[in-house]
């Protein structure tokens, strides 16, 4: 009867090979991800199945091409801000301002922009001059307010910080529900 291989080679391919592909040195932690409910980008389903462009951009490029696992983990926005601060969370997904970069690293190419867009109602009284506005100073020229959300540091900087008036919008996250604005203000 013939053998397949000798004893040696056997050994050979047991000692070196197979730990290699059977025994990976080390897996992987997972990376944290802080994550407010804010859809479209990302948000939790009735199920606790996670949605949104973010969630699956960050799922495909870090789970699926790196082998990088993911720990989404849904808090409000300030608490969100404050388990990065505190080391409890690895990331979040926002727009770097000063105070967040006292705490964290970024760097400086954005994976989205989001643009910036100006809503009134249909007979404004100053619809002509709201249809050419192109910056932040004309809005405050025109004595006009923006709203926002609750612990928006890029409009503290940008927006707020020239005298602009800021009505925040308070998102009452009702679990299993469609979110609710209120006008704060």
């Amino acid at each position: 009867m013939e053998r397949f291989a000798s004893p040696v080679t056997v050994l050979f391919f047991l000692v070196f090979c197979v730990p290699t592909i059977v025994f990976p040195a080390q897996l992987p932690k997972a990376m944290r991800i802080a994550y407010p409910q804010f859809p479209p980008f990302h948000w939790q389903d009735q199920q606790g199945k996670l949605h949104g462009m973010f969630y699956e951009i960050l799922s495909e490029a870090f789970e699926k091409r790196m082998h990088q696992p993911l720990q989404w983990t849904h808090y409000p926005w300030a608490r969100c801000q404050e388990q990065l601060k505190a080391g409890r969370d690895d990331a979040i997904l926002t727009v770097p301002t000063k105070a967040r970069l006292r705490y964290t690293k970024t760097h400086p190419h954005p994976f989205f922009n989001k643009p910036l867009h100006l809503f009134t109602y249909r007979d404004h009284p100053l619809l002509k001059k709201i249809r050419q506005i192109q910056t932040l100073p004309e809005i405050q020229a025109l004595h006009l307010s923006v709203i926002t959300y609750a612990k928006n540091g890029w409009n503290q900087d940008h927006v707020a910080a020239l005298g602009i008036k800021t009505m925040l919008l308070l998102w009452e996250s009702k679990p299993w529900n469609q979110p609710t604005w209120i006008l704060s203000g």
